[in-house]
């Protein structure tokens, strides 16, 4: 089986032509776009498309099915019936990603796991992997010993599951449980980025769900939270992400959650009126809603598949913290982040010498900041404040190396010649 990538759209997704060379007969899989590149391709290599296969359904990864299957008169098959979720909303995937129009659609067939697919002399079983998003297949060819695992395993990472009804614990199932018994020596093809095998993403992929025991470095959970008010219980919690740093400032994963509103609370309203002055925001926050006790429980297994030690990082460590403290003990009963916090005012107050209530963003060091929104979007905002704490730790460490250089001074023992005691 021959299998050529054809990156498309904007987010270069590997469309993947898949020809059996005993046949010349072929299956595309995962034709997201520009359409004009695939058919040229297809016609470069002279083959007869058969069927369109399809992982999951982000836009970037089906928009162009239909259109194409009209074009060559083929089925379309997969993915899984969980997945009419995500293509029922193609329409407004195209729309808030800006991407040509999309509609809606139906395949020709639903996948389950344990199904197989067939094109010209080639037979691919299917795994239904969940996580990603709840409908995810994967197709695996035996014989070649060669996977297609479309956004649940990269080379050195994992799909996102930040997405709605995507679930972090269920993709780090997934590939321990479907991937992984395949084989060491399989080849897996990602629909993002380049190709690796199993066996070497079981033994150095920091995401691959279980922590080294010598794994002793901190990852920096940096956390935002919207509310309807000042305190848990009386008012809700609106939604909240988090954006994992390691210290070097590399953005290793994401989760954001959207929520249903707690029973008999109400909006504090000053809160009330705030949100008034921020439709953008508040319409953001209140799609795809989920209950509390589904969204804690996938974070906080998120958290604690994290490849380091987390630590909790808000500012205000005091409002975030509160409230997701409440929410995970009160949903979930256990807290990743153990009783404690790091504040970034707190932080910010040790090192610039201002008076700690003068420590506000305004007055922060230009540097510190990179280019990011502020929208009051938990996610957009969880990123911004993970990279503003980044950059303080960069400059904390500095100011450390300085001091130890200082304190290296003299005989270069790191002691102060005249501390020493006298003979």
């Amino acid at each position: 089986m021959k299998v050529t990538l054809i990156p498309v759209t904007p987010f270069q997704q590997n469309c993947s032509l898949r020809v059996c060379e005993a046949t010349g007969r072929a299956a595309v899989v995962d034709p997201g776009g520009d359409l004009d590149v695939i058919q040229g391709e297809i016609a470069r290599q002279k083959v007869s498309v058969e069927k369109l296969f399809l992982t999951h359904g982000h836009i970037d990864h089906c928009a162009g099915a239909k259109t194409l299957a009209a074009h060559y008169g083929v089925p379309i098959e997969g993915p899984h019936p969980d997945e009419r979720f995500w293509l029922d909303k193609l329409a407004d995937q195209s729309t808030r990603f800006g991407f040509p129009a999309a509609e809606a659609f139906e395949p020709d067939r639903w996948l389950h796991d344990g199904d197989t697919v067939q094109f010209g002399d080639e037979t691919l079983e299917v795994y239904h992997c969940s996580g990603h998003t709840p409908g995810h297949v994967v197709f695996f060819s035996r014989a070649h010993r060669l996977a297609l695992v479309g956004d649940l395993l990269f080379a050195g990472s994992i799909g996102r599951t930040d997405f709605p009804r995507g679930n972090h614990a269920d993709l780090i199932r997934s590939i321990r449980e479907k991937l992984w018994p395949l084989g060491d020596d399989v080849t897996f093809v990602p629909d993002h980025g380049p190709t690796s095998t199993f066996g070497a993403e079981r033994r150095r992929n920091p995401y691959r769900g279980r922590r080294s025991r010598r794994m002793s470095s901190e990852i920096y959970v940096s956390t935002d939270v919207e509310a309807d008010g000042p305190i848990p219980g009386p008012h809700s919690m609106l939604s909240f992400a988090s954006a994992a740093y390691t210290e070097d400032k590399q953005l290793i994963a994401t989760f954001s959650a959207n929520l249903e509103l707690l029973e008999g609370a109400a909006p504090h309203p000053v809160q009330e009126a705030w949100w008034k002055t921020q439709p953008e925001a508040w319409a953001a926050c209140r799609t795809d809603l989920q209950h509390p006790a589904e969204a804690l429980a996938a974070y906080v297994d998120w958290v604690e598949a994290l490849p380091g030690k987390p630590v909790f990082v808000a500012m205000p460590a005091g409002f975030d913290f509160t409230y997701m403290f409440w929410y995970m003990m009160r949903f979930v009963g256990r807290c990743p982040f153990s009783w404690s916090a790091l504040d970034i005012k707190t932080l910010a107050f040790a090192m610039t010498g201002l008076p700690y209530r003068k420590n506000i963003k305004p007055r922060f060091p230009k540097h510190w900041f990179d280019e990011h929104p502020h929208t009051h979007v938990a996610l957009d905002d969880a990123i911004e404040q993970g990279a503003l704490f980044c950059n303080m730790l960069k400059d904390l460490r500095a100011m450390q190396a300085a001091d130890a250089a200082a304190n290296q001074e003299g005989d270069g023992s790191g002691q102060n010649p005249a501390e020493e005691p006298a003979n």
